[in-house]
Order: structure tokens, then C-alpha cells, then sequence
């Protein structure tokens, strides 16, 4: 109550209580506060506001190991209304390349049986067209300088650090998917 009484007074405010023995309490307060018109409201800007509907539709693989991870990376995915696979590792990323069309690739780094960066040269190298070239954006927690250069240098084509902001994951996933350049058109 002390903290709270300090607050509704700092801010010009009173409080009371009203209190009946084996019935309760209430408490009051007033706070003077002053109409405001639409003109103090500050309004959405378009800069503020992603729709997400460039993303709609696409097809993306998520190579990743952590569970938690997985389920954060599809949540956020299907807000882009985005259709999400996920492989636990680079080997069976490998297998469903084979056998499944994908926009793009959201690559982990550090996994058991075949990491990232041996995945990745695999579909370079190893894969035939088109899947050779899907965009790959690495996602690790190393966010170690010069660690970007060294992804890209792989064959990834961009590096995202975890834990990732949706708005910079939605910007390269639509970037490297050419998605920006369809709805502008």
C-alpha cells in the first residue's frame, strides 16, 4: 500500500480506504487526468505496422536441433502464415530437400549428426538445380564478430543471431525469397 500511495501521489492523486471488520476493504484512488482529443493520440505509422502478407504462402525449412527453438521459429512463421517443415539436423534437412520444394532455409549452426555448415556445403555442392540455390539464412546464438563473413563465405546467404527480432527475420526471409520485389510490382 505504501508503494501504491506514493504512486497515486506523485502523479497528483489520492487514495482511501473504506473498511469494514470481517467484511473487507476497499480502496480508492483519483487520479487527475485531463481529456484528451485525437490530435494527442499518437497514430500508427506505416513503418510501425508489418502486415506479413508478402510472406503468405511460402514454403520454409527450419534445420534446427532445440525443441524450444523449433516451436518459437514455427510460432513466429505462422504469424507470416508461412508453411513450416522442421529437420532436427542438417541430414535429415538433406533428406527432405530431396523429396520437397522450399522458398528458403533457416539454417542452425551447432547440431549433432551433420551441423549447419556441412549441410550447407552439401546443397551447394551435391544438390542439383534449383535446390542448389535456395537462399540459406544462418541462425545461431554466436553472434561473435566476423562470425556473418564466415557463414556467407559457406554459401549462406545471410545470418541472423538468436534470439532473433521477428521484424529483421521477416525482412530477410522476404529480401532472399524476392517476395519484396513481387508485391511491388
Amino acid at each position: 500500500m505504501t508503494i501504491t500511495k506514493q504512486l497515486v501521489e506523485l502523479q497528483g492523486g489520492t487514495i482511501s480506504v473504506s473498511s469494514e471488520p470481517n467484511k473487507g476493504s476497499c480502496f480508492f484512488f483519483t487520479l487527475p487526468f485531463g481529456k484528451g482529443d485525437a490530435e494527442s493520440i499518437p497514430a500508427k505509422t506505416v513503418e510501425n505496422y508489418i502486415s506479413y502478407s508478402e510472406a503468405k504462402g511460402l514454403k520454409i525449412l527450419v534445420v534446427e536441433d532445440n525443441l524450444i527453438n523449433q516451436l518459437l521459429t514455427k510460432k513466429v512463421l505462422g504469424k507470416y502464415n508461412c508453411q513450416v517443415d522442421i529437420a532436427d539436423n542438417g541430414r535429415i534437412a538433406i533428406d527432405k530437400l530431396a523429396t520437397a520444394d522450399y522458398d528458403i532455409i533457416l539454417m542452425d549452426i551447432m547440431m549433432p549428426e551433420m551441423d549447419g555448415c556441412e549441410a550447407t556445403k552439401h546443397i551447394r555442392n551435391n544438390m542439383s538445380l534449383p535446390t542448389s540455390q535456395i537462399p540459406i539464412i544462418a541462425m545461431t546464438a554466436n553472434a561473435l564478430v566476423g562470425e556473418a563473413e564466415k557463414y556467407i563465405e559457406m554459401g549462406m546467404n545471410d545470418y541472423i543471431s538468436k534470439p532473433f527480432s521477428q521484424k529483421i527475420l521477416y525482412e530477410k526471409i522476404i529480401q532472399w525469397t524476392g517476395r519484396n520485389k513481387q508485391s511491388s510490382s
